[in-house]
């Protein structure tokens, strides 16, 4: 695999990943909010539930998307072990 190959593949994984925590997330506190809804009218507005994940989950994954990109794209290829050794090889004769 390539290396831009794997940073899309990770930054397709992150993406997937945030959207269905989000929406996970998000619902899960709208529905809470349904059976016991808070004195403030904005809270339990669905934009802030979204504004809210945003700034504090939503943020905290693009630090890890960050060091997840920084890995991958400082990880070495492996050279192939059967070229080094047919070099190796071919060098002794």
């Amino acid at each position: 695999m390539t290396r831009t190959k794997a940073l899309v593949a990770v930054l397709t994984l992150w993406l997937a990943s945030v959207l269905l925590y989000g929406w996970y997330d998000i619902s899960r506190t709208m529905a809470s909010l349904a059976t016991n809804p808070l004195p403030d009218l904005y809270a339990n507005d669905l934009d802030l539930q979204v504004l809210a994940f945003v700034l504090t989950k939503g943020l905290a994954s693009v630090l890890v998307l960050g060091v997840a990109l920084v890995v991958v794209a400082s990880v070495r290829r492996q050279p192939d072990r059967s070229v080094r050794s047919n070099l190796t090889s071919a060098g002794q004769d």
